[in-house]
């Protein structure tokens, strides 16, 4: 009785076995629309309004990576665009090598060219002319001797004409040397050029990359703290709620004659989805496992929505390991390239260099080696003169 009369004067609760209070009396429409708010009072049900803000940060949530990857998709369309244009650039240089070589073979290594080309022209008896036309040839002086013993007309001119050769052959190797030097210092800077270029878009993507991650743990972190301080202010308010509810609850449980009441008299008379909140026991076994049941749908969607992002990152990833193969592959093929002119440039010089050999020994050792004698020298004077 102690305990009775402490609750009902700390709540101001009319003592129901006073003259008083009525049975017949409707109760105060305030506490019933306390009652009727309470949700653990009225139904062990799901916080929709908890639920709606989750759904809402989701949905903002994707929309930020539905930008994100948009923007990552232009930047790869960009990157692609930039690789096929400076491919078209090596193969417009590499087409353009090939002309002026090819103009180059054309006007500076034709026939008539050849170092060995007095030896095989065709007309070359045709347009030589004798050293001197006999006793009489007009391009000797008044005071021209005639006949020497040993005499050797040509040998001036020869040795003259042998000095220009060289000379004009030297000159022409070491133009093509130069050349060649020229071509490569231009396709190593070009190649420089490419790297560098490919090397700076790879910086500026990866620090676009890296800025990108940082406002998005920045914006995490500040919706974390956001979440926690209305975590909290919902757990104080909860917390509230509850005591207040405890304290109806024990109010109800100690005065309320609803406690010895049928669960079907809970039942609206006059719409059968409500319930007569002045009657309601709580929630049936069933519709206990109808809210489990939506429950584990909303894990299974949440699952596979996270097994979507894992396989978009997965996705990802593989793309820039692609893009770095590639380039990779594509450097690889440029060394090739190189290593390539290096072994022709080194097999045109092997080849020339075996051709002068050839040249020095057949000049020494066969063309000059025929000196003339007394026989050649008694020929002049005699009778078919």
């Amino acid at each position: 009785l102690k305990f009775r009369s402490y609750y009902l004067k700390k709540f101001n609760m009319p003592d129901i076995g006073q003259p008083k209070f009525s049975r017949t009396m409707k109760t105060d429409a305030t506490s019933r629309l306390d009652r009727v708010m309470d949700e653990k009072y009225r139904t062990i049900g799901v916080d929709k309004t908890m639920l709606n803000i989750q759904i809402q940060e989701q949905k903002d949530r994707d929309t930020y990576e539905n930008s994100n990857n948009a923007k990552y998709d232009r930047l790869a369309e960009d990157l692609d665009k930039k690789m096929v244009m400076l491919e078209q650039e090596r193969r417009e240089i590499k087409r353009e090598m090939n002309v002026e070589n090819a103009q180059y073979w054309q006007a500076k290594q034709g026939k008539d060219k050849g170092l060995e080309w007095d030896l095989n022209d065709p007309d070359s008896l045709k347009k030589a002319i004798p050293a001197r036309m006999g006793d009489e040839d007009p391009r000797l002086g008044i005071s021209s001797v005639q006949q020497f013993g040993g005499e050797d007309l040509q040998a001036g001119e020869r040795k003259k004409l042998q000095m220009d050769q060289q000379k004009s052959w030297c000159e022409q190797q070491n133009e093509e040397r130069r050349q060649i030097a020229e071509a490569v210092a231009s396709e190593d800077a070009g190649y420089l050029a490419l790297t560098l270029a490919q090397a700076e878009h790879q910086k500026r993507v990866n620090d676009q990359e890296d800025q990108a991650r940082r406002q998005m743990a920045e914006r995490n972190t500040e919706m974390n703290l956001e979440r926690a301080a209305e975590k909290a202010d919902q757990k104080a308010e909860d917390h509230e709620n509850e005591q207040r509810a405890n304290h109806l609850d024990q109010y109800n449980t100690f005065n309320s004659a609803l406690l010895t009441e049928h669960p079907g008299q809970a039942q609206h008379a006059a719409n059968p989805m409500r319930k007569r909140m002045d009657h309601y026991k709580g929630m049936l076994p069933q519709e206990k496992q109808g809210v489990l049941d939506f429950q584990a749908e909303q894990r299974e969607e949440l699952k596979a929505k996270r097994e979507a992002e894992r396989q978009e990152e997965i996705k990802y990833a593989q793309y820039q390991h692609n893009l770095k193969r590639e380039l990779t592959r594509k450097e690889a093929d440029m060394e090739g390239f190189r290593a390539e002119q290096r072994k022709a440039v080194a097999a045109t010089l092997i080849k020339q260099n075996a051709e002068k050999v050839d040249r020095d020994d057949h000049h020494n050792n066969i063309l000059y080696t025929n000196v003339p004698n007394h026989k050649y020298f008694d020929q002049f004077g005699t009778s078919h003169r």
